[in-house]
């Protein structure tokens, strides 16, 4: 019997892919229609993975009792699921970014530092200047931090609270989004803050841990969620306002606006059964979804790699073409099997029995960050 949560694996594979998609197309084309240009640009991928985030973290350790020992096994937990591919991907970045920078050794040093230590997200001018996905690891590793506080802020309320709380964290991610279209004159940095400060991001985590706590009070535990055309419904909008709501509205789609429904899809998701519920809970549904922070992590190393092998061979740089997208994905999920059973897992393992993890933890939930 799997877990209610195995439900919800297959999204990220959703959300990891459609990231990479993102990556390895160009952001604007002259002669393209505003709405093609517009979804060149416009993702709600991250977002996804951080109100995951926390709901699962809350079916996982929401009950833990907050002393030193389980905030080590916790910590040793988190950083096993996502630091050694996470370090993967910036070892194999990295003889593009020291061929970029020979002649700046300081440079070079100090944005090592502050990616090893996953301290980029705090850093605007920073956050993407080795291997860019890595900057929502560097958050969701602060989020990890806020989390027992979260716990020990949250568990206890009740269920019109916990909606409140709900409400507030979306209204503060919006209001984020809300301030930087409004003075979207700020510049590049700004914009970069926006995208990925820890802080500016939390309300994401915020109210993925409410509605995880809510799931707990069966307050999601509603017939209209448990309804059969629910979750085709829930797809369908969320996918219909992604792709129809105007140009101006990407800022708040990027930082949340999507996360009530993303609720609403969790909630619904763990509650299929039949056909449906067999099909999310597949095994190769399950695969898809275990490879997914492969996917999202190793991406864009991969690309440049493959992208310098085909240019060697043809004599033309393809990267961003709409052939090359096709190459790059297959190459990816070739890769990402066998970094998951071969890397990430012997290695979660490893950290996890080096640095005194116990069984009873060692079949926590994936997440992957973004």
């Amino acid at each position: 019997m799997g877990r209610p949560t195995d439900a919800l694996t297959g999204f990220r594979f959703v959300a990891a892919l459609h990231v990479l998609v993102l990556h390895e197309t160009v952001d604007w084309l002259p002669d393209a229609s505003t709405w093609l240009n517009t979804m060149l640009m416009r993702t709600a991928a991250v977002s996804f993975f951080f109100v995951l985030s926390g709901f699962v973290l809350v079916q996982a350790y929401g009950a833990a009792r907050w002393r030193s020992p389980a905030a080590w096994r916790f910590a040793v937990g988190r950083m096993a699921r996502l630091y050694p591919l996470y370090l993967l991907g910036l070892l194999l970045y990295a003889p593009f970014f020291v061929a970029k920078h020979l002649g700046e050794p300081l440079y070079v040093l100090k944005t090592w530092f502050v990616h090893v230590f996953l301290l980029q997200a705090w850093f605007p001018d920073l956050a993407c200047t080795w291997n860019c996905p890595g900057w929502s690891v560097s958050a969701t590793v602060f989020f990890a931090l806020a989390f027992p506080l979260l716990c020990f802020l949250l568990r206890r309320r009740g269920t019109a609270a916990l909606w409140t709380v709900l409400a507030a964290a979306f209204a503060a991610a919006q209001l984020g989004a809300w301030v930087y279209v409004h003075h979207s004159d700020m510049g590049a940095l700004a914009t970069e803050v926006f995208h990925k400060n820890p802080l500016v991001r939390l309300p994401e985590f915020i109210v993925g841990v409410a509605a995880g706590f809510l799931w707990k009070r069966d307050a999601l535990d509603v017939a209209w969620l448990k309804a059969r055309p629910t979750l085709a419904l829930l797809g369908a909008a969320i996918l219909g306002l992604f792709l129809w709501l105007p140009a101006g509205w990407s800022p708040y789609v990027h930082n949340g606006l999507l996360a009530p429904l993303f609720v609403a899809l969790i909630a619904t998701s763990i509650h299929r059964s039949g056909r449906t519920g067999a099909f999310l809970r597949h095994p190769r549904v399950q695969h898809l979804g275990r490879v997914s922070f492969a996917v999202y992590i190793l991406h864009i190393p991969i690309a440049r790699y493959l992208a310098g092998i085909l240019a060697g061979v043809t004599g033309v740089y393809p990267r961003w073409t709409p052939t090359f997208v096709l190459i790059d994905v297959l190459v990816v999920l070739l890769v990402a099997g066998p970094a998951y059973h071969r890397f990430e897992e012997p290695m979660r393992r490893w950290v996890r029995a080096r640095f005194g993890a116990p069984k009873s933890l060692k079949r926590t939930p994936q997440v992957a960050a973004s």
